[in-house]
């Protein structure tokens, strides 16, 4: 306790006076039947004719709500600084393995390149899938897409994304595929995918388009978020 904490409250509590006599603190209290609660003391001292003082007035207001909110605020930050760096790591991780597919094109599709390929997009711990640009239909999916969707390699190779309802808002994949016929990137996008057992992700995806097998195709990766509020994806 300071020097200055020579006051307690009628609950017993030590208030600390600013040099004005004056205080405004917050602390936490148990009540009889163990709810606790946060509370706010604030106020200013009375003096005696001899200057010194004598009595503390002031008011208490519970601020539980509002402590609350403020925790959950640090926490939602938390989070957040969270999934930015998993995004950026999926953005690393596309732009890797989208640059290994360029050099594999560029080099005639030498051994070493799709050796360097094959190595990345079996082993990533990250989802990855490979669609065709225009119908959605999957080319490959490696296995962390099967043990984060549920769905072996063999059932989704040759099936859509339409025909297995993978994406909740089928405007969000028609976003993803106009950009990339733009020649745009996709980045950190964030949207609702189903799963086999029907539950719902709020999911970040990352996205490119690449050539592979002579057709247009898109190389995806995803990963989920954490789910801060469900109405609030883009």
């Amino acid at each position: 306790m300071c020097a200055r904490c020579q006051y307690r409250s009628p609950l017993n509590l030590p208030l600390c006076p600013t040099r004005t006599g004056k205080f405004d603190e917050r602390f936490r209290i148990t009540l009889p039947n163990r709810d606790v609660r946060w509370v706010r003391v604030h106020g200013f001292p009375m003096r005696n004719p001899a200057g010194k003082i004598w009595r503390l007035v002031g008011t208490a207001q519970d601020i539980t709500e509002q402590k609350q909110a403020e925790d959950q605020v640090v926490k939602n930050l938390e989070i957040a600084e969270s999934a930015r760096a998993e995004a950026d790591a999926l953005r690393k991780a596309t732009l890797s393995l989208t640059q290994d597919l360029h050099m594999a094109e560029v080099q005639g599709e030498h051994s070493g390149s799709i050796d360097k390929l094959e190595k990345v997009f079996r082993s990533s711990p990250t989802p990855f899938t490979i669609t065709t640009l225009r119908e959605g239909r999957f080319v490959d999916v490696n296995a962390a897409f099967e043990r984060r969707y549920g769905y072996s390699r063999a059932e989704v190779l040759g099936r859509t994304v339409h025909e297995l309802h993978i994406w909740c808002d089928p405007a969000d994949r028609l976003f993803m595929t106009e950009q990339l016929r733009q020649g745009v990137a996709v980045r950190n996008r964030i949207t609702w995918l189903r799963t086999k057992s029907g539950e719902i992700k709020l999911t970040v995806y990352s996205a490119d388009r690449i050539h592979f097998d002579g057709q247009p195709c898109v190389l995806a990766v995803s990963e989920d978020l954490p789910d801060l509020d469900s109405r609030k994806a883009n």
